[in-house]
């Protein structure tokens, strides 16, 4: 990679988040630029670009971003064609190797560089990496979306009620908004879930919030428990959004006890096993010291 292209990715990586944008060259209207993306759950994305190479063209480089990603990844693709003729370029992104959070935003770009050195920068798009492998239903209210599955209870509108009657105890302790909109996904099982997060690096069978993302995934497998189980996920994960919300940048610092100990709290009916188990390690003297808590938080 030469020095302008690692300065042009060294740019994106400082400036895919801050504004204002910095000044680009003007791209020509005789490029004529049709770009799209698509791509397999779990396995992969394809971006495609097709430009006509007028100015004549040397390289061109693919550029994505997410709000997970710390830096952005980039794919420079070499550029061998006459003057006028007719470019497609393609790139697919292995999802094994680089994992997306499912329904995370997905920016992606190009940029192309003339043989005379010019570099154009293409409009951004953006990209809801959804997890496509469901039929979702969908209700919204009040800036909030609730996706699920299943058939028969309606589990979008008791989501929504949970989230309203809870919503005003937890911001009484956490003064902070939801993100609009929050959107939560109520998956057909556990095991569904759990299939779901693994193919983005993550395994967690009880409940997921993804507070960059105003995105939380749940787990509503039994239609005769689902009330009481979502009064109990929906509230925790709430508080996990909203404690995000209110630290900010100093969201990483924040102890894992407390956030934890905070999102159980709220908890609308608490787990039952929970009391029994403090019981049980109060009785043999098997309670975590303080200071390990700080260090290294069970999960």
């Amino acid at each position: 990679m030469n020095i302008r292209w690692l300065l042009l990715l060294l740019i994106a990586c400082a400036a895919v988040w801050a504004t204002p944008a910095l000044a680009q060259t003007a791209v020509p209207a005789t490029l004529s630029p049709e770009g799209e993306v698509a791509y397999a759950f779990g396995q992969q994305m394809t971006f495609s670009l097709q430009v006509r190479n007028e100015p004549l063209l040397q390289s061109a480089v693919l550029f994505v971003s997410t709000p997970q990603f710390e830096n952005t990844y980039s794919h420079q693709l070499p550029i061998e064609a006459g003057k006028g003729d007719l470019i497609n370029l393609r790139h697919e992104l292995d999802l094994t190797a680089v994992p997306l959070q499912p329904f995370t935003l997905v920016t992606y770009w190009w940029v192309l560089e003339a043989a005379d050195g010019t570099l154009y920068e293409l409009p951004h798009a953006n990209l809801e990496y959804a997890d496509d492998q469901f039929v979702w239903k969908e209700t919204a209210q009040a800036g909030v979306e609730i996706y699920w599955v299943a058939d028969g209870l309606d589990l979008g509108q008791v989501a929504l009620d949970v989230v309203l009657e809870s919503l005003p105890r937890i911001q009484s302790v956490v003064q902070a908004d939801l993100p609009n909109p929050l959107s939560i996904y109520l998956y057909p099982s556990a095991s569904d879930l759990r299939a779901a997060l693994r193919l983005s690096g993550q395994d967690w069978v009880a409940g997921h919030a993804s507070p960059e993302l105003g995105v939380v995934l749940l787990p509503a497998e039994n239609p005769r428990t689902a009330v009481v189980d979502l009064r109990r996920r929906i509230p925790h994960e709430l508080s996990h959004l909203l404690v995000y919300r209110a630290a900010g940048t100093g969201y990483a610092n924040m102890p894992r006890w407390f956030d934890e100990g905070l999102a159980t709290l709220f908890e609308s009916v608490p787990n039952p096993n929970y009391e029994p188990a403090l019981q049980d390690a109060l009785a043999s003297d098997q309670i975590i010291p303080f200071e390990e808590l700080c260090v290294s938080f069970p999960r």
